[in-house]
Formats: structure tokens, C-alpha cells, sequence
């Protein structure tokens, strides 16, 4: 919406569940608001790639990108492809391997399977705890669309 805050995470999710519901009741409506999210998106990627709570540059400084929300961004915008996206993914490759956080690696996990790039045979870091109930459950549906029972673009 128009003067609203820049936030990320609210606008992928948003996308993610108009998605599915065009799926379902396909109208124009809907896929214009998806278009309209995924420009926003689009716009607020940080310079190098991937994505941080919203704001690709702060008070004339460039704003790093975050795992969480570079993983639910390219999970929004699957299909969506072209250099910048190229560049989220390397950055979103690159925050995989580097991982130390369950709602992070779920999301990364789930916005590389959205372009195909997950690396073949990838698991876990060894040691990483998932602590809270919604760190497990998305980590089970995580695992489910990697075992082919995809519950978020079928």
C-alpha cells in the first residue's frame, strides 16, 4: 500500500497465499496484487542480491541482506528470473552453506527448491537445533515439498 512501511517478509508471505488462492479461484485481481508484490519485492533487493527486513539502502549506507528473508523472498518469486535474481541466488547459496539457524535454513531450504537450485543431496549442518514448535512443523513441510508432497505451489 502506498506510504505503508517497506517490509519484506509480510509482502513474500503475502504473495505465497495469493498464489495459492489464484490457483484455486483464478481472477484478475489476484494476480495483479501478486504482480504488485513482486515488483515490490523486486525493488527492495539489496544491491548485491538477497534481501533484509525491507530497506535496500539506510541513511546513505547500503543494507546487507538477511537468510530469512532472501530465502522467503525467492520462495515469492519463483519463476521470476534474469541477473538480479541470479545474484540472490549465488547470495542465498552462499548464506545456505554458512547456516547456524533453523527458521533461516528452512526458508533458504524452501526459495532455493522455488528456482531448482537446492544443491543436490544437501542436509543440515550438523548440530542445529530446532527449538520451537514452528521452527520444527516448517521444517516438516520444508521436507515434504523436498520429498515431492508440495504444499505450497501445487
Amino acid at each position: 500500500m502506498p506510504g505503508a512501511a517497506a517490509w519484506v517478509g509480510p509482502t513474500a508471505l503475502a504473495i505465497l497465499a495469493l498464489e495459492k488462492e489464484n490457483r484455486l479461484n483464478s481472477s484478475a485481481i489476484l494476480r495483479r496484487r501478486i504482480a504488485d508484490g513482486r515488483r515490490f519485492l523486486m525493488l527492495h533487493m539489496c544491491r548485491d542480491g538477497g534481501w533484509n527486513h525491507g530497506a535496500a539502502r539506510a541513511l546513505g549506507w547500503e543494507a546487507s541482506p538477511y537468510p530469512e528473508t532472501t530465502g522467503m523472498a525467492l520462495a515469492a518469486l519463483r519463476g521470476v528470473r534474469g541477473e538480479p535474481m541470479q545474484r540472490s541466488l549465488d547470495v542465498a547459496q552462499t548464506f545456505l552453506k554458512e547456516c547456524r539457524s533453523a527458521d533461516a535454513l528452512n526458508w533458504l531450504r524452501l526459495g532455493l527448491m522455488a528456482h531448482g537450485e537446492l544443491p543436490p543431496g544437501f542436509s543440515a549442518p550438523q548440530g542445529l537445533e530446532y527449538r520451537t514448535v514452528a521452527e520444527t512443523s516448517f521444517r516438516l513441510l520444508v521436507s515434504a515439498v523436498e520429498n515431492g508432497r508440495n504444499c505450497f505451489w501445487t
